[in-house]
């Protein structure tokens, strides 16, 4: 496990290079590309000169995210918003490849949940069309995608919420080029979603991870320890599984950026500095059973 963070906890701060560098000096040598930073520097032809500042200043992008919006949705009921959707998720793994990221993160379509059994069976075929061609293109281009369980909210669930979902669509599609990326908060919003479990269950197709905590009923993004998640069963899975990925922060609930003030930079980067502590930190904590089990 490599600690990292995603160059969006500096969105409002920095530039997309400038934010490569401020992430390296808090002590890291990976990081995700945030999608935003992505959207920036490929509308500005700036993808050759992006990758040679990464290798200059030493920092490792390991993963992206691809862009995502309550208007990109794979398993949209209307044809054209599918095909806007898969254009820019095709766009993405092309950007990718140019600047040799080797994982891409993706939301399955379904944002809007379901309101009948035809609905959600709609949607998952959907979502197998989207991401069987999404998957053959990333062969192409031997990259991977990591598909990310979604969340719920007390009115909706998305497609690929629960651990078992995701898991039985992933290997419903069977390709080496499409695997899982855990996001931690999302998890715990779910009901009895056991984390350390799901770690054990999905095995190598665990590709990435987004880290991040919340107080079980809204998507806060905080830091570890900062919410309601139990931590150490979740690392000994890791573990367990001989899990090689990144330890990769996504934050935005640290970052100021829900404080119409924003957040000084000098702050930022004593923030940035305490995440690096923090995930090495939980990297190399004894294998213990969970305070919680006590």
């Amino acid at each position: 496990m490599h600690p990292s963070l995603w160059t969006g906890f500096f969105f409002r701060s920095y530039q997309p290079e400038e934010s490569l560098r401020a992430i390296k000096q808090a002590g890291f040598c990976h990081c995700e590309l945030a999608h935003e930073h992505l959207q920036d520097i490929a509308a500005n032809k700036r993808l050759a000169g992006f990758k040679r500042t990464a290798r200059t200043i030493g920092i490792v992008m390991r993963q992206c995210h691809a862009p995502f919006s309550a208007s990109i949705d794979l398993a949209d009921a209307r044809q054209a918003v599918r095909e806007r959707g898969l254009k820019i998720m095709s766009q993405s793994l092309d950007y990718c490849a140019e600047l040799e990221i080797p994982l891409v993160i993706m939301h399955p379509g379904g944002v809007k949940g379901w309101k009948s059994k035809s609905e959600y069976t709609k949607i998952k075929a959907l979502n197998y069309d989207a991401f069987s061609r999404l998957a053959e293109q990333a062969a192409r281009h031997h990259i991977t995608i990591a598909l990310e369980n979604m969340g719920e909210t007390k009115t909706k669930r998305m497609y690929c919420s629960h651990g078992h979902e995701l898991l039985d669509f992933i290997r419903s599609i069977d390709s080496p080029f499409l695997k899982i990326c855990l996001d931690t908060s999302h998890a715990n919003l779910i009901r009895n979603f056991n984390i350390a479990g799901f770690i054990e269950a999905a095995q190598d197709q665990l590709a990435a991870t987004h880290i991040s905590d919340n107080l079980g009923t809204n998507d806060d993004h905080l830091l570890p320890y900062a919410g309601t998640i139990d931590w150490q069963p979740i690392i000994n899975s890791l573990r367990k599984i001989k899990y090689k990925g990144l330890l990769n922060l996504e934050i935005p609930g640290e970052n100021g950026e829900r404080n119409q003030g924003g957040c000084p930079r000098r702050i930022l980067n004593l923030k940035a500095r305490y995440c690096f502590n923090l995930l090495t930190a939980m990297i190399r904590s004894t294998p213990i059973e969970s305070l919680k089990s006590r």
